[in-house]
């Protein structure tokens, strides 16, 4: 965490207009999903060329398939993902900054 040129500024210091507490929660959850249930199985899923079913009920089940599917999605069948109508582009560049850390172009455009 905080790498420099590793990690986007507005994850350390740097102030943003755009980054709201919703982004930083969510990428805090993204984050938190990735290195728990993703980046310690990126090897074995690279080289079965196979990611298994269950990581996209996973991805789904902590609210981070919806975003993305994209808008709109049902909030009630969704809610530990952000309202449909409180997502925005920024959440979207969240769940890319935070997979490709699992560090698989693979497994990235897989999910």
């Amino acid at each position: 965490e905080g790498v420099p040129f590793g990690d986007p500024s507005w994850y350390g210091e740097f102030n943003s207009p755009y980054y709201t507490k919703s982004h930083e929660d969510f990428r805090a959850k993204v984050r938190a999903f990735v290195d728990s249930a993703i980046a310690p199985y990126v090897h074995e899923w690279d080289e079965s060329k196979t990611i298994p079913l269950e990581i996209y009920r996973a991805t789904y089940a902590a609210g981070i398939l919806p975003a993305v599917v994209g808008k709109p999605w049902p909030s009630d069948l969704v809610p530990d993902c952000p309202a449909p109508e409180n997502f925005d582009y920024f959440h979207e560049l969240i769940v890319f900054d935070e997979f490709a850390r699992c560090g698989s172009g693979g497994v990235l455009w897989g999910l």
